[in-house]
């Protein structure tokens, strides 16, 4: 019987934190952001970045239950590998969400033919590595949005609910998004303004007749709320206030990967002209 596949639901998001003092790369009007608080994990070491490179490949080969086998023997032997948590956990979910590909024929979830039993058991193994996971990497929210994805393949709302919160509190690093979108293609959207910025111009300025364009580095959190802005170059200190103040009270549509929110920096501006 062929089941629904439900589409993976992964992003990014990083953590409520003070963001003072961050600085955006120049490299875009748009690009994900790490707060610089989340540290980046340690690498793969070399026995499981040969499992893991095995695995990806029969992943793409779409023999996803062998390359669970491949990562279950390897975590055998290194069971401290939250690499390989991360990669089997992921592959679980999908089987879970109904990728017959990704069924697997060995290790402790194996399959049965049972699909309501399969997929219970499926989605369990899964949350049970990411609880695992959590202990070594406790401010990767990526890890909570996977659980959170479990839960509602399984069918607990209100555990997805939950673990998503949980994950919006956390870090989401950029070397692990990286390490696991490259078995989904998730689509990027850039933050959005949504409503018009509206600065009131400063009276000296006014008075002075002096003008011009701010142009202002914003970044947006999961939530769609400003955590700071930078001047991306030089103007009047008056009108980058003004700008400024305008800019954080306008309403933002948050940067998603996929289904899920993440912290990002946009580029703004804000015009004073005197025949406006």
């Amino acid at each position: 019987m062929i089941r629904p596949v439900v589409p993976l639901l992964l992003a990014v998001c990083l953590a409520s934190a003070t963001t003072a003092g961050e600085r955006p790369p120049p490299d875009g009007a748009w690009r994900p952001h790490q707060l610089s608080r989340c540290a980046r994990p340690a690498p793969p070491y070399p026995a499981a970045r040969e499992a893991i490179a095995e695995a990806h490949e029969l992943f793409e080969l779409e023999a996803g239950g062998d390359a669970i086998v491949v990562l279950e023997d390897a975590l055998a032997d290194h069971p401290r590998s939250p690499w390989l948590r991360l990669m089997l956990a992921q592959i679980y979910v999908l089987a879970g969400q109904g990728e017959e590909h990704c069924e697997p024929f060995g290790g402790p979830a194996r399959a049965t033919g049972d699909w309501p039993a399969d997929q219970r058991r499926y989605l369990r193994r899964a949350d049970r590595l990411l609880a695992d996971l959590a202990g070594s990497w406790p401010d990767d929210g990526l890890v909570w949005f996977l659980r959170a994805d479990a839960a509602r393949a399984a069918g607990d709302v209100d555990a997805a609910s939950r673990y998503d919160a949980q994950g919006r509190e956390r870090c989401t690093r950029l070397d692990t998004l990286e390490f696991v979108t490259a078995l989904r293609d998730l689509g990027r959207k850039p933050a959005e303004l949504l409503t018009p910025i509206v600065p009131e111009y400063p009276a000296e300025c006014l008075q002075k007749r002096i003008t011009g364009e701010v142009l202002l580095d914003v970044l947006i959190d999961p939530h769609g709320r400003v955590a700071e802005t930078v001047p991306a170059r030089r103007a009047d200190r008056r009108l980058i206030a003004a700008a400024s103040e305008a800019a954080a009270a306008a309403g933002y549509q948050a940067a998603r990967i996929g289904y899920y929110p993440i912290w990002s920096w946009i580029q703004v501006s804000v015009n004073f002209s005197l025949d406006n």
